[in-house]
């Protein structure tokens, strides 16, 4: 089995032998489903926390286009606003076509 894998703990891919979990936060998205429970993110700074947990929670267009994400230090009182603008990316598939044949 190889050692590239995801990690259990924060989602990142990378070597097991040699994988550390960027530090641990707090983030939540406000107004969306009721969510009232902080879920953990991880950066190595706030606002990488931030994004890594948009990117983890929120793929296959699933999430507002713009979106108010609070983020604190685990067990900390006050939480940091952060205002997120989605960027769609356009994706490609390619599929041959069987049949023809080019020039």
């Amino acid at each position: 089995m190889s050692d590239f894998q995801r990690c259990e703990n924060c989602g990142e891919y990378d070597w097991k032998s040699k994988h550390k979990c960027a530090p641990e936060w707090e983030a939540i998205l406000v107004d969306y489903h009721d969510e009232d429970v902080p879920r953990k993110a991880f950066g190595h700074t706030i606002e990488s926390a931030v994004e890594s947990f948009c990117e983890r929670g929120f793929s296959d267009w699933d999430h507002p286009e713009e979106m108010e994400i609070w983020a604190r230090e685990p067990g900390a009182v006050e939480w940091q606003k952060f205002e997120v603008t989605v960027q769609p990316v356009p994706g490609f598939t390619v599929s041959e076509i069987s049949g023809i044949k080019a020039p």
